[in-house]
């Protein structure tokens, strides 16, 4: 598995586990705090596993961090509207079909 695919995967799940928290809104800020231990995992294991020098480690964070603000961003953006009905768009018949599947699986 290529080092980069590892960071990434590493970094993340303190912040997908973290993310489970986000059910109770009393525990949302545990799941925030894990979301910032992830960052930090990433920073610490750029030097470690990429072998970028010290002085790049900065500036390398800052890159992957922003895309990964744009990432996260252009998903939401497709699963808003494939998921959330709009006008002009389709999105609505997929909700439904999620709510009558999820009503097959439980009845």
């Amino acid at each position: 598995m290529p080092k980069s695919f590892q960071l990434a995967a590493y970094s993340y799940s303190a912040g997908w586990v973290g993310g489970n928290f986000n059910i109770l809104p009393s525990l949302a800020i545990i799941g925030a705090l894990a979301g910032l231990y992830g960052l930090y995992l990433l920073y610490l294991g750029l030097p470690k596993m990429k072998k970028t020098p010290q002085e790049q480690v900065n500036g390398y964070f800052v890159a992957s961090l922003i895309a990964m603000i744009v990432a996260s961003f252009v998903i939401g953006l497709i699963l808003t509207s494939i998921i959330i009905e709009n006008p002009g768009r389709t999105g609505g018949k997929y909700l439904l079909y999620l709510e009558d599947l999820v009503a097959k699986i439980f009845q």
